[in-house]
């Protein structure tokens, strides 16, 4: 439910890197499938 909200804010489909992205990298990765935390990985690895 509050990862949906996350969801909508830090993981967009267009995939840009916003600050709410940027910020909530972590939550993200947390709260979503491993697909999607996958992608996030290859960001977070810096």
């Amino acid at each position: 439910m509050f990862g949906q909200a996350l969801n909508a804010i830090c993981c967009s489909p267009e995939g840009e890197l916003t600050l709410a992205q940027f910020l909530g990298n972590s939550l993200c990765t947390s709260w979503n499938p491993p697909g999607i935390d996958a992608v996030f990985d290859q960001s977070n690895v810096l």
